[in-house]
C-alpha cells in the first residue's frame, strides 16, 4: 500500500536543510512521488545555474537501521524496484543519452544511498548551462511521472 501523496507533500514541505532553507520547489513533487511509493529521499536538488558542477538529483536511502545483512537486503530491494523501473522507463524513451537518469552509490561502505541523476556531470559554462540543467531536471520529472502513472498514485496538482 502506498502513502497518500498529499500527506507526504505536507511532510516534505515542513522540512528544511541545515541552514533553514526549504526543499527546492522544482524537485519537491518528484520527491513526493518517490516517498509515496515507499522510497525514502534523503536529499535532493533541482540544479542551480550559479554553482559549479551542480545538476538535478535525488538521493534515496533504504534503511537507516544498520542490522546484520542490511546492505545485502538494501541492494536486493534497490535492484528489484527502482532499477527495474528505470529499465522499463527507458525501453521506450527517446531521451538524449546525456540526459538519461542513472544511479550511483555513494556514502560510506556501511549504508546504501543511491543518487538518481544524469549519467554526465554538468560542467557547462556560458549560455548552454541553464538549458542543460532544465533538460536534466525534465528527465527526472518524466521518470517520476512515469512512476506516478505506473503505480496509480494519481498525484496531480
Amino acid at each position: 500500500m502506498y502513502r497518500n501523496p498529499h500527506e507526504v507533500e505536507k511532510e516534505l514541505r515542513s522540512i528544511t536543510d541545515g541552514i533553514g532553507l526549504p526543499m527546492d520547489e522544482g524537485i519537491i513533487r518528484y520527491c513526493v512521488i518517490l516517498n509515496s511509493l515507499g522510497y525514502k529521499t534523503r536529499q535532493s536538488c533541482e540544479g542551480h545555474e550559479d554553482r559549479y558542477s551542480t545538476y538535478p538529483w535525488i538521493d534515496l536511502i533504504w534503511n537507516e537501521e544498520k542490522s546484520k545483512g542490511y546492505l545485502d537486503k538494501s541492494y536486493n530491494e534497490f535492484f528489484n524496484t527502482v532499477y527495474l523501473d528505470l529499465e522499463e522507463y527507458y525501453k521506450n524513451s527517446k531521451s538524449p543519452h546525456d540526459c538519461t537518469v542513472s544511479f550511483f552509490k555513494f556514502g560510506d561502505e556501511d549504508e546504501l544511498i543511491i543518487r538518481l541523476a544524469q549519467t554526465t556531470d554538468v560542467k557547462i559554462f556560458g549560455n548552454n548551462r541553464a538549458e542543460k540543467i532544465k533538460e536534466y531536471l525534465k528527465e527526472i520529472q518524466n521518470f517520476c511521472e512515469f512512476l506516478n502513472k505506473k503505480y496509480n498514485l494519481n498525484y496531480w496538482l
